[in-house]
């Protein structure tokens, strides 16, 4: 999502795609041809196993680090609001928060070019893929199935995704003095699993039904956030305009 939405906003710019990057892997080849910024938009997909996340998150971005280092004038990693969980509880969220925070440090320590090590805010998007957060509880509530949540106390960080790039195009074009930057983009706002839970039933006029992961609740009570809105009507009020445009964009789909 992020990838190909980016590619729109960058002059001349090269998307290399995952059977160029296995058939590089097991090549003599190389992968760039002439200098170049790196935008690390790989992931692995939504509940893979433990070998995809490694190979996705760690082992493909480790080796074009490693073999075209020469033609990389600068890296900007796609990191994830999920690495905070490991730097306040020492334990990793999943298999993709695991290998992104390995890498992003190895990116650092071992590169010889300028790094944008950039930890993201949940993005969004209308036509996202349906596992994402807001597609799969807004498609549950509208169907009336149960959501299912981490917890009541997660806070969760969002941006929509044109404002993300946004960002992303002014930050990394910009001159950078540090070797190593760690960069947390602002969200738009801070997402308490309550207070979405409450504007669901107030927006559809019926209580969702909850099902709750088992992970405890601490795991997700310290994460802080440069946020641009602060105050609690402002929040709801952009919650409750998120939710009218999927509820929208799926009901126009149909």
């Amino acid at each position: 999502m992020i990838g190909k939405t980016l590619m729109s906003y960058l002059p001349m710019p090269i998307s290399i795609s995952k059977e160029r990057i296995n058939r590089w892997l097991t090549s003599s080849e190389s992968l760039l041809d002439k200098q170049a910024i790196v935008y690390n938009c790989i992931a692995n997909r939504n509940h893979t196993d433990t070998d995809e996340s490694f190979f996705s998150n760690y082992l493909i971005p480790r080796e074009i680090m490693k073999r075209e280092s020469e033609k990389i004038e600068r890296w900007a990693q796609f990191g994830s609001y999920y690495e905070e969980y490991f730097e306040y509880t020492g334990k990793h969220l999943n298999e993709y928060s695991k290998y992104k925070t390995i890498f992003s440090y190895e990116l650092c320590d071992q590169s010889d070019f300028k790094v944008l090590n950039l930890r993201l805010p949940h993005i969004f998007s209308v036509n996202e893929l349906s596992s994402r957060f807001f597609s799969s509880t807004i498609k549950s509530q509208l169907e009336k199935k149960p959501i299912t949540l981490y917890s009541l106390d997660q806070v969760l960080p969002i941006l929509g995704l044109s404002e993300l790039i946004t960002q992303i195009v002014s930050l990394s074009t910009k001159k950078r003095s540090r070797s190593c930057e760690l960069i947390r983009i602002p969200a738009k706002l801070m997402l308490t699993m309550e207070v979405y839970i409450e504007e669901l039933e107030m927006f559809f006029g019926y209580t969702p039904q909850i099902n709750l992961k088992k992970v405890e609740s601490s795991t997700f009570a310290t994460l802080i956030w440069p946020t641009e809105l602060v105050h609690t009507t402002d929040i709801r009020r952009e919650i409750r305009s998120i939710i009218s445009s999927y509820v929208d964009f799926f009901t126009t789909a149909k």
